[in-house]
């Protein structure tokens, strides 16, 4: 029997997809797991989104990753421009936690940058041909469908942020880190 190996956490912008997937990292570890990738979590500024960082969570180092404001040498998409250190720091967490093997990876947020090839979609690809170990993939739900199509992630268990717990998700991520 195919195990799982993908999990994908949706919703809407705001629906508290990064914030399930950051409870849902530190109930793996409380459970004695090890969590590689990268977070990232959205920075508000008097109500609106300003941008948002990357967190490693292998190190907890963080950077700052797009800003609505950002200079105009880095890359735009949408209403951010992209910093290009911070792209090459997500990047190398999501290699490191491939490498050193965590037990579970998790990657916060594919978007269109990564469909479009870009952003996180390098090591995307790896750990989608690769598939040793559980990943935690956090997908705005537009683009669910074509991220599945992709990455050939068509069997991926689909949670919804605000309907799911963290200690739900945990019971069916942690077999299948075994």
């Amino acid at each position: 029997l195919e195990r799982t190996r993908a999990f994908i956490i949706t919703g809407g912008r705001g629906s508290g997809k990064s914030s399930l997937a950051s409870s849902l990292a530190e109930s793996l570890r409380r459970s004695g797991a090890s969590v590689g990738g990268v977070l990232a979590p959205g920075l508000w500024e008097e109500g609106v989104r300003g941008g948002f960082d990357a967190v490693d969570l292998g190190t907890g180092e963080r950077r700052t990753f797009c800003r609505r404001n950002g200079p105009e040498t880095w890359q735009a998409l949408g209403a951010f421009r992209f910093s290009p250190e911070g792209l090459s720091f997500g990047l190398k967490a999501l290699a490191e936690a491939r490498r050193k093997d965590a037990d579970i990876i998790l990657i916060d947020e594919v978007g269109p940058l990564e469909l479009q090839g870009q952003g996180w979609a390098p090591e995307l690809d790896a750990l989608a041909a690769e598939r040793r170990k559980p990943m935690v993939w956090v997908v705005r739900s537009g683009l669910v469908a074509a991220v599945r199509q992709k990455w050939g992630l068509a069997q991926a268990r689909v949670w919804e942020a605000g309907e799911e717990r963290a200690e739900a998700l945990l019971t069916e991520i942690l077999p299948e880190a075994s």
